[in-house]
């Protein structure tokens, strides 16, 4: 990518920006919070609780369109902070292969428990 030129006219190949944000608001906020939130293309909400927390995730072309959607989200009526937890970048190609999960890890940690 070139510092003088913005990553949409550069080109190369397409990429997918993941990221995932708490979202905080008053309680008495949270209902009509999560409604505007629904209404913003890009977001997928995944968890939410009674005291306000609300967690994103947030999927764009580019950084600039992450940025916009950000913003929208920091910005909505009734919302006191939003905090970026992750981000990845991958090219579009990458993230339409199949999800492969490494369960090794897990396995040994279930035989220690089930050693005893």
């Amino acid at each position: 990518m070139s510092k003088f030129m913005p990553e949409e006219a550069v080109g190369g190949p397409e990429e997918l920006h993941v990221a995932s944000l708490i979202v905080l608001t008053r309680p008495e906020m949270l209902t009509s919070v999560v409604a505007e939130m629904e209404g913003i293309a890009g977001v997928d909400l995944y968890a939410q609780d009674p005291l306000g927390k609300i967690i994103a995730v947030v999927e764009a072309s580019t950084t600039g369109e992450l940025k916009a959607i950000t913003s929208q989200l920091e910005t909505a009526n009734g919302v006191m902070s939003a905090s970026l937890v992750y981000h990845e970048t991958m090219e579009k190609a990458e993230a339409d292969l199949p999800l492969q999960i490494d369960n090794s890890r897990q396995e040994t940690i279930d035989k220690k428990l089930n050693a005893g």
